[in-house]
């Protein structure tokens, strides 16, 4: 998701009329994310990874 996320940082340095293009970047990256196989999902994130603590999956 950083690197998805990352052209925002450049939001400062980027003149105002190419906003609109940065943003459909971030949002294809974004959408590219989602939806990824489930076996791209980084392991860390999923559910069965390894020293994942099942209260991290629990309701509040």
């Amino acid at each position: 998701m950083d690197a998805a996320l990352a052209p925002v940082a450049e939001l400062a340095t980027t003149p105002l009329e190419e906003h609109a293009e940065l943003y459909e970047t971030v949002h294809a990256r974004l959408s590219a994310a989602l939806e990824a196989e489930p076996g791209a999902v980084p392991a860390a994130l999923r559910p069965d990874a390894p020293g994942r603590a099942p209260e991290q999956d629990a309701e509040p």
